[in-house]
């Protein structure tokens, strides 16, 4: 609704000798009263099957924007099943807008705890809403808040994370969150289309996407030290040195292998994995292109074959055997993802590199692949990135594995080729 036009078209509505009601936009009308010219705003919404209408308030002293506003909440309210029979007459004093705190909870019944929606990213809202939120504006009306309010928790935010010496990307998340429980709002009826709540709030930190690709030297010395853990070299555990072998010979997210932070959601498994045919099926990915099937090289192959037997000679029954994920905490249990981050940095500050992360192993595997001639659709179902064609996306649903393991072997070929580079310049 274009509130400009529409207060200029209720600012020149005139007088008659008799009363009229005249069509405002978006819902509204207007009942100009004769003689005098007083206009009232009024919205029209149908309860139970019936149309009733619902005083909004009298023009001027209740503007097109505040009208428009109460109008979207009784629609909201009648939707709900609720028939707002206290807002007839309704009180200028009194906003219509529900509280934060009860935006908050709708916004994570109705789009945050869905069936589409992960369960990690509903914590991680539902965490941002009560500690960064909640106790600073939770009981105001929408009516009352200004995008000065909003800005200052984001700032503050931004403020406290880099005094104590992180990036502050956080607050970036933070910013992304509020944005989209105001635009909830606003779908809802509960904020004008132009309320400035809605507007997009600026990131407090700039973020600079890494562009980090392990050099030569770099992966085979990685190789090489990943050997020594699995004989027992202790700089990390041995399973975390099989998860980063894994994403280096594979370019997978590590939560393909551990299982994502969702609750009750497995990692790999001996079910999604078929020896025979040298193959494992992602069930559990990121988003619906990264459940696939990956054909593995030998050394892969022969990562999961150990893992496997290691779970079936642990088991005490079949159906333990297929549900036990294949790698766990030292102790047992789903490995969480700042473990894996941790073993990452030790290892990195054992072989003194230039700080990397998992992603940036995912990025090395993309980029070696690339320049081994591995053609970029096949990368693409490699690493379960969405493809940028609709026929790919929509119709081609071939799993290519012939093409997928020979891509997955040049990989293999090349790591070992820069490991045995190292070794033998160690050996000079």
């Amino acid at each position: 609704m274009d509130l400009v036009k529409a207060d200029k078209v209720v600012r020149n509505l005139k007088p008659k000798d008799k009363a009229y009601m005249a069509a405002v936009g978006g819902g509204l009308s207007c009942f100009v009263a004769s003689g005098t010219g007083a206009k009232t705003l009024y919205v029209q919404v149908k309860v139970d099957g019936k149309p009733r209408r619902f005083k909004l308030g009298t023009y001027p002293a209740c503007t097109i924007a505040k009208a428009f506003e109460r109008a979207q909440f009784i629609r909201s309210e009648v939707k709900e099943g609720r028939t707002p029979n206290t807002l007839d007459g309704y009180r200028e004093a009194s906003g219509p807008t529900i509280t934060v705190d009860e935006l908050a909870d709708l916004f994570l019944k109705r789009h945050v705890r869905t069936e589409n929606v992960r369960t990690s990213w509903a914590d991680e809202v539902e965490r941002y809403l009560k500690v960064e939120v909640r106790p600073k504006i939770g009981t105001r009306r929408l009516s009352e808040l200004t995008r000065k309010d909003i800005a200052d928790i984001i700032n503050d935010k931004a403020d406290a994370l880099r005094a104590a010496g992180r990036k502050g990307t956080a607050a970036n998340r933070l910013a992304a969150v509020i944005g989209k429980m105001f635009s909830f709002a606003k779908d809802g009826g509960h904020l004008p289309a132009n309320s400035e709540l809605v507007q997009t709030h600026a990131k407090p930190v700039k973020e600079k996407p890494s562009e980090r690709v392990l050099s030569d030297e770099e992966l085979g010395e990685l190789w090489l030290a990943l050997g020594g853990v699995e004989q027992g070299g202790g700089v990390i555990h041995p399973v975390y040195a099989k998860l980063i072998k894994l994403v280096m010979l594979s370019g997978a997210r590590a939560t393909e292998f551990i299982g994502p932070k969702d609750h009750g959601v497995p990692g790999l498994t001996p079910t999604d994995v078929d020896l025979k045919a040298k193959t494992y099926d992602v069930r559990n990915g990121k988003n619906a292109s990264s459940n696939r099937t990956i054909a593995m090289p030998p050394v892969m192959a022969g990562i999961i074959a150990d893992a496997v037997a290691q779970v079936k000679a642990r088991s005490k029954s079949p159906k333990q055997e297929q549900e036990t994920m294949l790698f766990q905490l030292p102790n047992g249990g789903k490995i969480p993802e700042n473990e894996w981050s941790r073993a990452i940095r030790k290892l990195v500050a054992h072989l003194r590199h230039k700080p990397w992360t998992g992603r940036d192993l995912r990025r090395s595997a993309t980029t070696i692949m690339s320049e081994l001639g591995v053609v970029e659709e096949i990368r693409h179902r490699i690493t379960g990135h969405t493809s940028k064609t609709i026929h790919r996306r929509v119709y081609d649903k071939a799993e290519r594995l012939t093409e997928v393991r020979e891509g997955l072997t040049k990989l293999q070929d090349f790591i070992l080729k820069c490991a045995a580079a190292v070794e033998a310049r160690r050996a000079e």
